[in-house]
Formats: structure tokens, C-alpha cells, sequence
């Protein structure tokens, strides 16, 4: 079942300030923000909100460090379009985050979304036809429409 998790910082601060969907230069609009397909366990929710930027480097498989983010707050969507990029590891898709770090704040404000990666059909927040990534061949991921929900419990 899709369960997207959200940083502690993308929680506390919301979704339109410096570190939530922020205007063009900020948040999840800046151009710091970084989208990754991950293979493993997906973190714990600690050890999501307090990851510095070398997180889980060896169970890096793609990244984008130039989406092209359109956000609609008053719908609370988020659209990513991606570049075609090569892998940079081999490995089985699991999971996927977006780190967001505004030039403006450090690390610790970083606001980030993790979610789940299936294969097409399946019931992971993104779902792709093969997640079998092979470093050096080109993926193209999205676009991908995320819905932040409304209202949640933050306990």
C-alpha cells in the first residue's frame, strides 16, 4: 500500500515555507533539490529526518539534481519531470527520496519525501515497468504526480 513519509522539517514547517514547496528558489523549487531511486530497506523514520547528505550513499542507484518541479498548492500536488540519466549502481529499486536543502538553510532543515518503488501493477508510491536498475543504462523516471495530502496526524 503507498505510504509516503515526510521529514519531521517538511511537517513542522509546512509545505509553502523555505523548506516545504517554497516559491522558485526555495524548498522543493530550488535547485539543490535532488531525487534518488534507492535499493535496501527503506530508513526508519529517525533515521529518514536526521540523515546528513551522504545518506545511504551505497544504496544510491539514480539520481536527478535538475528536476523540473511544478507544484499547485492549492491542490497540495506535486509534478517532477526527470531527466534520462544513466545509473550509477546496479541493483533492485525499493524505495525513493526527495531531498530538498534550500541554499538558504542547512542539512538539519532539510525537507524530504520517501516512498516506496514497485513494479507496474504493484502497490508502491512510484511504480516502474522493470526495477531491476543497471549501472551505465539510462532511466527516465515521470513525470511523477505526488498528492500531499491535506491534513495527517504528526505524532
Amino acid at each position: 500500500m503507498p505510504n509516503l513519509r515526510f521529514s519531521d522539517n517538511l511537517v513542522q514547517n509546512g509545505l509553502i515555507g523555505n523548506a516545504g514547496l517554497g516559491s522558485t528558489n526555495d524548498g522543493f523549487k530550488d535547485n539543490t533539490t535532488e531525487f534518488y531511486m534507492m535499493q535496501n530497506l527503506i530508513p526508519t523514520q529517525n533515521e529518514f529526518d536526521n540523515a546528513g547528505s551522504s545518506f545511504r550513499l551505497s544504496d544510491r542507484l539514480w539520481r536527478d539534481t535538475n528536476a523540473d518541479v511544478i507544484t499547485t498548492l492549492g491542490s497540495n500536488t506535486i509534478s517532477i519531470s526527470f531527466r534520462e540519466l544513466n545509473a550509477s549502481a546496479t541493483g533492485i529499486a525499493t524505495w525513493f527520496y526527495w531531498d530538498a536543502v534550500p541554499s538558504s538553510l542547512t542539512t538539519a532543515s532539510t525537507a524530504r519525501i520517501i516512498g516506496s518503488i514497485s513494479i507496474t501493477g504493484g502497490s508502491g508510491d512510484l511504480t516502474m515497468a522493470d526495477v531491476n536498475i543497471v549501472s551505465g543504462q539510462p532511466y527516465s523516471i515521470g513525470p511523477i504526480v505526488l498528492t500531499i495530502p491535506a491534513s495527517y496526524t504528526y505524532t
